[in-house]
């Protein structure tokens, strides 16, 4: 098969994507199988969207008890307070339960967090399957209604109509609908966060247990609530290394030698380009922290001034960028000399040892300007 090299990326192409995007991709190609269409119709979208709404309202009661249970320790914070009313209903003497609620608490949200990242896979696999139900989007956009909640078309007007354009005051409304829908989201996380903090603090801090069942709930607890908040981070896009231009590079080497040449030529002027952007980035990312660091961790030991501190500083970046181009260079050179002698022409089809190489460049060039940077440092503010 030919590749055209004006579509070969760069080599070790990083891309951001979600744990759940490939088996979309691949949900997606199986339903334009004629074979797999039979599985997957409106009988199919109609149970999905059934399984989607348990969960829902499962989520919504694990939630509500999550929440009462650590509002209900965060009352009985206070010594002063022996009962806990909520809704009509009163709890008294939480404070000698504390252990156990909070151990229920925290059980419930890695479980409340795993089911919603499950709900959110089943509700992304429902928009594809509509998408091959309902192929006209306009179709779509009402259609869907039928089995998914739109909460935000009552709210925003419709921008496809013909001849009108949003009034500058409806640009405004909706801006700042979307500003404080943020921040309040925002408080709501790190009221969260908080919360929970505030409660395992109480609860390690005044036991009303054993020493050892005490140390068990809050070690499990804060496990627990790592545990949870790792879901949430699981499900954002995260990077992976598209290898595809390998694959394309090594069908042009064998169709037209010529195109190979050039594509190899561009690929490594681009990659030049970036890899001397990224390291003259890096080195000084690198050694404004390390210098940072260690200027905090020795400022009380030393007797410096703060700006003859910052203007030391500045031949110390200098020295990281040197460091990170020049020397780097070198060693980038000397591998790559090594890697061409061991593995002429066509001796590494897959391009794995090369990739081997790159990395073991990229490693050197940040462990030699992270060594650098803390011999300056160390030297500058200790005089020696």
């Amino acid at each position: 098969m030919d590749s055209n090299p004006s579509d070969i990326n760069p080599l070790n192409r990083i891309v951001w994507r979600t744990a759940i995007s490939g088996r979309l991709e691949r949900f997606a190609v199986l339903l334009n199988d004629p074979e797999a269409q039979k599985y997957f119709g409106e009988d199919f979208v109609t149970k999905l969207s059934a399984k989607i709404e348990r969960l829902f309202r499962l989520i919504l009661v694990l939630g509500a008890i999550y929440a009462i249970l650590m509002l209900s320790l965060f009352a009985a914070q206070d010594p002063n307070k022996t009962e806990f009313q909520i809704l009509g209903y009163s709890f008294k003497n939480l404070g000698h339960y504390k252990e156990f609620l909070l151990f229920v608490a925290a059980l419930l949200s890695p479980i409340s967090s795993g089911i919603s990242a499950y709900h959110r896979y089943l509700s992304e696999i429902r928009k594809v399957a509509l998408k091959k139900l309902f192929p006209n989007p306009q179709v779509l956009e009402f259609a869907a209604h039928i089995y998914s909640d739109g909460y935000a078309d009552p709210l925003i007007k419709d921008s496809q109509a013909a001849h009108i354009r949003p009034h500058g005051f409806t640009v405004f409304l909706v801006a700042a609908f979307g500003i404080v829908f943020l921040a309040v989201l925002i408080a709501l996380l790190a009221s969260s966060f908080i919360l929970q903090i505030a409660v395992i603090y109480d609860v390690a801090s005044n036991p009303s247990s054993s020493p050892f069942i005490n140390g068990f709930i809050v070690v499990f607890s804060l496990g627990a609530i790592a545990l949870s908040w790792l879901i949430g981070l699981l499900q954002l896009p995260l990077p992976e290394v598209d290898l595809g231009a390998y694959t394309k590079l090594s069908e042009l080497r064998q169709s037209n030698q010529q195109q190979y040449q050039e594509t190899m030529k561009r690929l490594s002027a681009d990659s030049a380009r970036r890899e001397q952007a990224w390291s003259i980035g890096s080195a000084v990312a690198i050694f404004v922290f390390t210098y940072s660091a260690i200027a905090i961790f020795l400022f009380s030991q030393v007797q410096l001034s703060l700006w003859p501190l910052l203007f030391k500083s500045i031949p110390g970046i200098a020295f990281a960028i040197i460091v990170a181009t020049f020397v780097a260079s070198r060693i980038k050179r000397t591998v790559y000399r090594n890697y061409f002698r061991k593995y002429p022409e066509g001796t590494d089809p897959e391009f794995n040892l090369f990739s081997r190489a790159t990395k073991i460049i990229g490693i050197s060039r940040l462990g030699l300007t992270f060594i650098t940077s803390i011999a300056y440092s160390l030297m500058v503010i200790t005089g020696r």
